[in-house]
């Protein structure tokens, strides 16, 4: 399964794409991405017929 991270605003561009995970994670989780720079995930969506998981993130301080 393939699981995309996107920023949160305009446009909602790609930041990364991750393996595998064994564990999502959770809305208002902080998460660590590309260089050290911590996101806060804002929504996790799956979509089954194609494979793929999207993950939604703001910046976070």
């Amino acid at each position: 399964m393939t699981i995309k991270v996107y920023l949160n605003k305009i446009g909602f561009p790609e930041i990364a794409e991750l393996p595998e995970l064994e564990r999502l994670p959770g809305i208002g989780e902080k998460i660590t991405l590309e260089e050290n720079k911590r996101y806060e995930v804002t929504e996790v969506k799956k979509d089954p017929e194609n494979d793929e998981i999207y993950i939604y993130v703001n910046t976070a301080r």
